[in-house]
Formats: C-alpha cells, sequence, structure tokens
C-alpha cells in the first residue's frame, strides 16, 4: 500500500491500520521525526530497526502490546532517548524497574494508563526530566522526596494511583514546574508550596 509513494522523505506518519511492526516500512523513512504508531499492533519490543532514525523528536507506541518488561523497553531502546517517548496503555501490573531512572538520556517519561504497581523508585532523581506523567496507574507509597531533585522539572503526573503520605515540601522548590496533577490519591494534606 505504501509502497506507491515515495515515503523516503516523510518527517511524519500516523498508522492507525493496526500495522504490525514487522510490516511497517522503518528502513524506508530515514527523516522520520514524528511517528504515531499507537493502537497497533507491536508486540513485544520497539522494532530495532527503528534505531537508524536519528531525527526521531517524538514517537508514540501508546495502546498498543509492548509486553516486554519495561526495564528491557528502556535498556534495550534503539530510539534516540532524547525523543519523546509514549508508552501509554501497553503494561499490565508490572512495577517500574529502578534502573529506568538511571538509564542516561531519558527526558521524558509517559507511562499512564499501564496498570503499574508498587512505589516510584528513588532512582528517578538521577536523570533531569521534562515531563514525568504516572497517573492512572496503582502506584503506591510514599512520593519519594528525591522528585524534588528533577532541577528542570516542568510536568509531574501523578494523579489516580494509590499514594499515602505527605506530599514533599521539596516539590515546591522546582523553579520550572508549571503543572503538577497530584488528585486521587490517598494524601495528607496539602502543604502551601508555591
Amino acid at each position: 500500500m505504501l509502497s506507491q509513494f515515495d515515503i523516503s522523505k516523510w518527517i511524519g506518519v500516523c498508522s492507525k491500520l493496526k500495522v504490525a511492526s514487522r510490516i511497517f516500512p522503518f528502513l524506508s523513512l530515514l527523516n522520520l521525526e514524528y511517528p504515531n504508531l499507537g493502537v497497533n499492533q507491536f508486540f513485544g519490543g520497539i522494532p530495532h530497526q527503528m534505531g537508524i532514525l536519528s531525527k526521531l523528536i517524538y514517537i508514540d507506541f501508546s495502546v498498543n502490546e509492548l509486553s516486554q518488561e519495561i526495564r528491557a523497553l528502556i535498556s534495550d531502546n534503539p530510539l534516540n532517548k532524547q525523543a519523546w517517548n509514549n508508552l501509554d496503555s501497553n503494561f499490565s501490573s508490572i512495577p517500574i524497574p529502578p534502573e529506568i531512572g538511571t538509564t542516561y538520556g531519558i527526558v521524558n517519561v509517559y507511562l499512564q494508563y499501564n496498570n503499574l504497581i508498587g512505589p516510584i523508585p528513588a532512582t528517578f532523581d538521577n536523570l533531569d526530566r521534562l515531563f514525568l506523567v504516572l497517573s492512572q496507574n496503582y502506584l503506591a507509597g510514599s512520593i519519594p522526596k528525591s522528585l524534588g531533585n528533577l532541577t528542570n522539572l516542568m510536568h509531574l503526573y501523578l494523579f489516580d494511583n494509590q499514594h499515602s503520605g505527605s506530599i514533599p515540601k521539596n516539590l515546591g522548590d522546582l523553579k520550572f514546574l508549571v503543572d503538577m496533577e497530584l488528585g486521587k490519591n490517598q494524601l495528607n494534606m496539602v502543604p502551601i508550596l508555591f
């Protein structure tokens, strides 16, 4: 179907055709910057043939079947880690591995709607993220104070989880934070942060 077009100069593609990763023409899309590949039949891990796509800025793999553990997806990820990777609605009942916070170069984490369980790893403070989206999961425990060390954090979404305890006061020291959503948790009284 795509073979009738010269797709080598395309910078964006949106596929809602339920195209499986093994037949998608990644090698013909070397200029690709904005692939929206959500709601398809990608399964396992992120296709390794995407590793040659050096111009990626944003990639959406939401609502697929990336059943591979998050740890393997992050460490084996062939993609430009500076790209905005959307992995919403892929996993089920697994914890966030601590390694995700120590993987060099990851800027944005979008893992909402994944039925993730357990606490947020304290290792998230090892990198400066712009967006941290962990909402609408089953994450529990306290919100780590180490999130206050993410000096470039702009958006923090932890709403609709099972967090408890106090909200770390040092979140109020984040000078670039413009949006924080913590509702629908079992948190104590909200301190005055700003």
